[in-house]
């Protein structure tokens, strides 16, 4: 093994190529500052049969798959993994998560929405009977066009609540 450390700035400076081969790997990080790479005819990047290739006047980019933006999990999942599938799964996987989240955040919300709508809009009799025709068909609530977007199961039980306060009902 061989270290090299050197307390200041480094250039290499020659006036032909500079060439770097290693038969593992090669690192470059910026702890602290930027990474810059600055050609005048071209830059490539190769892996496999991926590219991205840069030229003056446009970028090429070559691969089977190409993700823009997927999402946090799926890049630290495909970084980490070097595996697309599983990174998409992370990346369904946190999406779930944070529409559960949202959802949760604001059910107790829309319930009441609902319920009072129910109140203001609708005779008791009619939420009965709406609540009736839904029971047991959450595919007809799906189909109910109501805007509180309430899954059935809490849509069910803010007709429940609604029917439980009859006097409500009354104009």
């Amino acid at each position: 093994e061989q270290a090299t450390k050197v307390g200041k700035d480094i250039m290499v400076n020659t006036n032909m190529n500079h060439t770097l081969i290693a038969k593992q790997s090669i690192s470059s990080i910026a702890a602290e500052g930027g990474h810059i790479e600055v050609s005048k005819i071209l830059s490539l990047k190769s892996v496999g049969g991926s590219a991205i290739l840069m030229l003056p006047d446009g970028i090429v980019i070559q691969s089977a798959k190409v993700f823009i933006n997927p999402g946090v999990e799926f890049t630290n999942t495909a970084i980490e993994t070097g595996d697309l599938a599983a990174a998409g799964e992370a990346q369904a996987a946190a999406d779930a998560q944070r529409a559960e989240q949202a959802y949760q955040d604001t059910r107790e919300q829309r319930m009441k929405e609902l319920e009072d709508r129910l109140h203001k809009d609708s005779s008791h009799m009619n939420t009965f009977n709406s609540r009736e025709t839904l029971q047991g068909n959450p595919g007809l609530w799906e189909n109910w066009n109501d805007p509180s977007g309430l899954r059935y199961d809490d849509a069910i039980q803010a007709y429940d609540n609604a029917l439980a306060r009859p006097d409500l009902f009354q104009h």
